[in-house]
């Protein structure tokens, strides 16, 4: 039996806590987010234009959107202030010893099957 592919989405030491950090899968967007020592993964692009969360915010345990004020609670991908919106959150494995922090690319092959992307990547999103 062959293990699951996971990649790497940073160094575990480079990930500053409160500071939202870009990593992509299987070409996907990710945003990873330390706070305090539990490091979480979400979808990297907002649901309502489509731009990028890691260039958002982190205050009281959920990132804000930079472009229009949507916030998303990291820890479960849910938006206080927009009933409904979420974004996807994806489980991964931190190896401090090994520096690494890691996501299994078949649950994010598996969500962007379900989930196509609507925008062109280049666009400005804004």
């Amino acid at each position: 039996m062959t293990e699951p592919k996971s990649t790497r989405l940073a160094a575990y030491s480079e990930l500053a806590d409160g500071r939202p950090h870009a990593a992509r899968a299987a070409g996907m967007d990710l945003v990873v987010v330390r706070v305090g020592d539990e490091v979480h993964a979400l979808y990297g692009r907002c649901p309502h234009r489509g731009a990028p969360m890691a260039e958002g915010c982190l205050a009281g345990g959920a990132i804000t959107c930079k472009a229009h004020g949507w916030d998303f609670v990291v820890a479960t991908g849910e938006s206080p202030g927009v009933e409904g919106e979420r974004l996807a959150r994806f489980e991964v494995q931190v190896d401090r010893e090994a520096d690494e922090v890691r996501v299994d690319e078949a649950a994010i092959v598996a969500w962007q099957r379900a989930n196509p992307q609507v925008f062109e990547e280049a666009e400005l999103l804004g």
